[in-house]
Order: C-alpha cells, then sequence, then structure tokens
C-alpha cells in the first residue's frame, strides 16, 4: 500500500529499492514499531542500517515525492489548495537521543517539521510539496524572548515565506494554487513577496493592523462593513470542540495594509466568517481572512471560508504522522536518523490520508488503487458483508471493509470511515495477508 518512488536517488539501486521496500511495509502496519512492520530480523536489520547510512539525505527521498506530487497535481481538476503548517515531534522522555533542541519550554525537547501539503478543491491530500525540519540549540534557549540578541539569528517565520516560494517553483504555471496559512503566517513580508499570477496566498489575520490612508485599524474596517450574507458550515471535530454545524456572517471589503515603519502598502481582500449564536457554552467562530484572490461578490467569499476550513486538513496529516504511524515513539537515539525516518513516515501518513479522502471523493474509483486481486478477494471473504452475493469493486468499499477490521460498524446512517479505523483496520489485515500467503505457500515444510 506504499507509495513507490519510481525517482528517488540515494546514490545506490540497493538503497533506492530498500525505501521503496520501507515505505510499503510501514503503509501496510502503521502505528506498529519497525521491527513488527519488517515482520523478521533479517528485514528490521536493513531498515536500522538505512536510517543509519550517512548516503541517505531525508531531501532526497522527499524530492521524490514532490515529484509524483506534480504528477498528480496535473491530473486533478480545478485549482489546486496547498495548506501549510508546523508541528513539534516532543522527545523530551527519550533519554539517549542525541542532537534535539528545545521546544516550547526549557525542558521539552525535539524536532519542529513544516510541512505543505497539496490537495484539489475537494479536499484530497494530493501530496507534500514541501517540508522542512530543523532543532533550536538549547544554548539559545531564552533569547528569542530578547530582540537584542536574537537580533542576528535566523528568523523561523522565515519558513512560511520559503515554503511559498517552494510551492511556486513546483506547480506549474498555468495552474492556480492558492497557499493557505494559520494566524502564525499573518506578517508583512510574506503578503510582501513578488508572486505569479496564478498563485495565491489566504491567510487568517491575527494581528489588527494599521490601513493606508485612514484611521480605522483592519479588524474595525472589515468588522464594521454590511453584512453580506449568511453561510453555514460543517465544523470538524477536534480535541477541544465535538463535531457540529455553525452558521456564519459574512462580509468582505478591500483593504490596504502598511508595513510596520508605514514605509509600504498592500493591497487585499479581507472576509470575516463571524458566529453570532453558538450553541450552549460553545466558543463562537471568528475568522477574518486575508487574501490576494479579487472578492468582488458574496459567492466569491464563500468560496474563500471554504478553501480555509480545508486547511483543517494538515492537521490531519499531523495526527497521522503522531498518531497513526507512531513516529514520536521511535527509538533511533540520534538526530540525523530520526530525520530520515521522519521523512520516509512523512510519505506514509500522507497516504494513510489519501486512501481516506480518495474514497469519499471519487467512491467509484478502482479498489485497485489500494489493494491487489488476491487481496481484495481476501478482505471480501474476512468481512463477509450480509446480503450481498457480489460486492461493487470500488475504493468506498475497499476502505469500508478495512475500516470494520479497525472498528467501523458502517450502520445506516454512519458516516465515511475516519482516518483511525482505517489505518487499524489496515494493520489488521496485513497480519491477515500475511497469514494467508503463509498458509498458501506450495513448497511449504520442503527443504
Amino acid at each position: 500500500m506504499g507509495e513507490m518512488l519510481p525517482t528517488v536517488d540515494l546514490g545506490d539501486k540497493r538503497l533506492n529499492k530498500r525505501c521503496n521496500q520501507l515505505i510499503d511495509q510501514f503503509a501496510s502496519k502503521p502505528s506498529t514499531s519497525i521491527p513488527e512492520a519488517c515482520h523478521d530480523w533479517k528485514n528490521t536489520k536493513a531498515a536500522y542500517r538505512f536510517f543509519t547510512n550517512e548516503m541517505v539525505e531525508p531531501d532526497q527521498i522527499l524530492t521524490a515525492h514532490y515529484e509524483q506530487t506534480q504528477q498528480r497535481i496535473k491530473e486533478t481538476q480545478g485549482i489546486i489548495l496547498v495548506a501549510q503548517d508546523t508541528t513539534d515531534l516532543d522527545y523530551t522522555t527519550h533519554k539517549k537521543l542525541k542532537g534535539i533542541g528545545y521546544l516550547q519550554g526549557e525542558h521539552i525537547f525535539g524536532i519542529k517539521v513544516h510541512s505543505a501539503l497539496a490537495m484539489s478543491e475537494q479536499g484530497t491530500p494530493v501530496g507534500l510539496l514541501s517540508q522542512k525540519r530543523w532543532i533550536r540549540k538549547v544554548e539559545e534557549f531564552g533569547k528569542r524572548h530578547n530582540p537584542k540578541k536574537w537580533a542576528n539569528s535566523p528568523k523561523e517565520s522565515e519558513r512560511w515565506i520559503t515554503t511559498f516560494q517552494e510551492v511556486g517553483k513546483r506547480v506549474t504555471q498555468n495552474r492556480k494554487v492558492v497557499v493557505i496559512g494559520d494566524r502564525e503566517s499573518d506578517f508583512y513580508d510574506l503578503f510582501a513577496l513578488k508572486r505569479r499570477e496564478n498563485l495565491h496566498l489566504l491567510v487568517r489575520a491575527k494581528h489588527n493592523r494599521y490601513l493606508w490612508g485612514i484611521h480605522k485599524r483592519l479588524f474595525e474596517k472589515v468588522l464594521g462593513s454590511i453584512p453580506a450574507g449568511t453561510l453555514t458550515i460543517s465544523m470538524q471535530k477536534t480535541p477541544k470542540r465535538p463535531p457540529r454545524e455553525a452558521t456564519l456572517t459574512v462580509r468582505f471589503t478591500q483593504v490596504t495594509l502598511t508595513s510596520r515603519k508605514g514605509k509600504g502598502a498592500i493591497r487585499l481582500w479581507a472576509v470575516s466568517a463571524e458566529e453570532e449564536k453558538p450553541p450552549g457554552d460553545e466558543k463562537p467562530i471568528k475568522w477574518l481572512l486575508l487574501t490576494t484572490v479579487p472578492v468582488n461578490s458574496f459567492e466569491i467569499a464563500v468560496t474563500i471560508i471554504n478553501w480555509y476550513t480545508k486547511r483543517w486538513l494538515i492537521e490531519r496529516f499531523h495526527y497521522c504522522l503522531k498518531s497513526g504511524c507512531k513516529i514520536e515513539e521511535l527509538q533511533l537515539q540520534e538526530k540525523t536518523r530520526l530525520e530520515r525516518a521522519v521523512a520516509v513516515y512523512s510519505i506514509v501518513a500522507w497516504k494513510l490520508l489519501w486512501i481516506t479522502y480518495e474514497a469519499r471523493e471519487h467512491p467509484g474509483g478502482s479498489y485497485e488503487s489500494i489493494l491487489t486481486p488476491e487481496e481484495w478477494q481476501v478482505l471480501c471473504l474476512v468481512t463477509k458483508i450480509k446480503g450481498k452475493t457480489k460486492v461493487k469493486e470500488t475504493i468506498q468499499n475497499a476502505v469500508k471493509m478495512l475500516a470494520k477490521l479497525g472498528g467501523f460498524l458502517g450502520r445506516k446512517g454512519d458516516k465515511q470511515p475516519g482516518v483511525k479505523t482505517l489505518w487499524i483496520g489496515i494493520r489488521r489485515f496485513n497480519d491477515i495477508m500475511y497469514g494467508w500467503n503463509v498458509s498458501n505457500q506450495k513448497d511449504m515444510g520442503k527443504g
């Protein structure tokens, strides 16, 4: 079930082959340890050798994946959305791990990872287009809060700019691309970048900025404009919020932001989406979005809001990487080994996410994009769908049957299976296929 990387070039054909094999093994048994995913000591030892090999550059692995993403973008219709965001990989409890830095506190250690995930306008993840990993030096803790000490240090905010530029290089000029960021990406230099006409920004505003030529600030101008209409959206479940419907009052207007020193100005469009009557004690939804996409109608404003809701998908990618692939539980002892593992597991996390959403966007597609004919037959056999003599050979049915092995009930009224039940089902099915293949070996007992 892993993604093959035909263009990966690690300087040795054996390393290229091992890279692809590891992606396949880890995708087939997500949330398990390396030894369990590799089945035996021979393959486990080869996996550890791969992660310790200095010839293996994480960015070479990811570059091959980016090339596959570019190909899938060509096959995807409509506008391409790209969500970029940062996550922390916490290895505080791994006392033997060397070379990691501090995260959100002096005693919390790990690696920071910033990724850009491309997706269709409907929300199917197409693949990664950029990933950066960096480690904060422990001796620099505290300098970030001291402007004088931090003045000559590289700014972490640069990751938003370089990622935006990399996305622009990797997507052809004839495709419209919208790069989406959360409040952390709201800074003037990002908006001031020179960009192609087909490359746009969509950012949730954090700062109540000064505007050019008027006494009002950003929030006052936008929220004081006349409402254009209302929009009802479905809010996804989060650790802090159950899934629910939200009715939003929509406003939009053109704004001209000034730089901090007042020496420059940028014309943007602002769209606000505010929930005026949230249910019970729920915190109201309040989004103020800034975009380079011209917004001159209520319909376009609604489109902008719907695009922003797709940003949630990169959080699901991080969820797959941490909870699905258990990346924070790896015991590799060296930061360079860990970075190689992060590159491999990032591709696995994307694959798990893609299977889930591809079945929703293209339910009638063939199961053969994720299963072999033999695997399909075994899956139909072990799940035993009642009342059906023949199951339609679609990716949606394949995903539902896999998810049933992971605890998905599939009752009338149930929504489509989520990524968690899917990865548990994939892991169980891989064990079933392993037993099936062993029991059907023609030469069992010989030799």
